[in-house]
C-alpha cells in the first residue's frame, strides 16, 4: 500500500472543485489560536513569529479602532446600546409579574 496522497484523496467542494488552500491556512490558524490563551508562554517559545504576528495585528486593530474619532464613537454607541439592552433584559426577567 502506498502512503502517498492522490488527487482522489483530496477533499472537494460539492460541485467537484478542489478546496482552496485558504481553508488549510484557516484551519492552522484556528488550531494555533485554540490553545493560545491557556498556554501563552509555551506558544511564545514554540512559535515566536506567529505569536508576534498575532500580537501585532491585535495591537494594530486596537490602534486603528481607538485612533479614529468616528470608529471610537461607533464603538461607544454600540457598547452603550448593548448595555441598555442587557439592562432591559435583566429588568424584564426579574420584574415579570407572576400570573
Amino acid at each position: 500500500m502506498s502512503t502517498e496522497k492522490t488527487e482522489a484523496d483530496e477533499p472537494k467542494h460539492a460541485n467537484g472543485s478542489p478546496r482552496s488552500k485558504g481553508l488549510e491556512l484557516a484551519n492552522r490558524a484556528k488550531a494555533m489560536m485554540s490553545g493560545f490563551p491557556s498556554n501563552l508562554e509555551a506558544q511564545i517559545k514554540l512559535r515566536p513569529y506567529g505569536t508576534l504576528g498575532i500580537a501585532g495585528v491585535v495591537g494594530m486593530g486596537a490602534g486603528i479602532l481607538l485612533g479614529s474619532r468616528i470608529l471610537r464613537s461607533a464603538l461607544a454607541s454600540a457598547a452603550s446600546y448593548a448595555a441598555v439592552e442587557l439592562a432591559r433584559a435583566y429588568v424584564r426577567t426579574n420584574t415579570a409579574a407572576p400570573r
